[in-house]
């Protein structure tokens, strides 16, 4: 890493430690989705999923103005969750 520049160290690489997590699953119309749950950004992709499956996307067209506003608008709408509320569970709970 000092060769090209980069700010990591070995002990660095030596003093991480991981953990295993349970992932953050919800049923999107019939199907399992899985996320990682906070500190990553893995949740707001079930959240949009949650928040979207009460339209019938679909009868829209895929594209249409009509679709591609109510997508943005559910990203929009979980982005400001995302801001304001997830966090590491480890130093501050988040309402999953």
């Amino acid at each position: 890493m000092r060769r090209i520049g980069g700010d990591l160290r070995f002990e660095d690489f030596a003093a991480h430690k991981s953990a295993w997590v349970d992932p953050a699953v919800v049923n999107y119309r019939g199907y399992t989705v899985a996320e990682l749950p906070p500190n990553g950004q893995g949740i707001a992709a079930l959240q949009m999923l949650k928040i979207l499956e009460g339209f019938d996307l679909k009868s829209m067209g895929a594209g249409s103005a009509a679709t591609l506003h109510l997508m943005i608008e559910a990203k929009r709408l979980v982005f400001e969750d995302l801001a304001r509320y997830y966090a590491d569970l480890g130093f501050s709970p988040a309402p999953v």
